[in-house]
């Protein structure tokens, strides 16, 4: 009597390995799209810093405005890019506010002074204020319209 050997999977082994695949590359998919997210988030936050902390050294380096009198100034990007704080190449990076657009010459970067504290702020249609105090915990991006 002669053995025979079955070589090769079943139906059943076939699909349990499939699922287990499946199920690893939906994780990994996830995975990364979350760190990509993430590293979006970062790169938004740190341009917002940069705006904050060079519109802040303008208005304390120039007589454009005298925060202590007034307790409110407002300044352009624009602005920032022609005083040098700023590269140009600020026009061409995604700005998080704007739905598939820009920064632009005219965005405004508000500080205001109150109880002796300062307070940067940017704001633009109907958004929430991104602003000093928020820009390492904001979790909207891209959202205002």
């Amino acid at each position: 009597m002669k053995v025979k050997y079955n070589s090769g999977f079943t139906l059943i082994e076939l699909l349990v390995t499939l699922a287990i695949i499946a199920a690893l590359a939906i994780a990994m998919g996830v995975g990364a799209t979350n760190v990509l997210n993430s590293s979006y988030k970062k790169d938004y936050a740190e341009t917002f810093r940069e705006l904050f902390k060079n519109a802040n050294i303008y208005v304390e380096s120039t007589t454009y405005c005298n925060l202590d009198e007034t307790k409110k100034c407002t300044v352009t990007i624009d602005t920032l890019v022609k005083a040098g704080l700023i590269d140009k190449n600020i026009y061409n990076k995604d700005n998080p506010y704007r739905k598939n657009s820009n920064f632009i010459s005219t965005d405004r970067i508000t500080i205001t002074l109150a109880n002796g504290k300062k307070k940067t702020a940017y704001k633009w249609g109907t958004c929430r204020e991104l602003n000093n105090n928020n820009v390492d915990k904001y979790e909207y991006w891209g959202e205002c319209k």
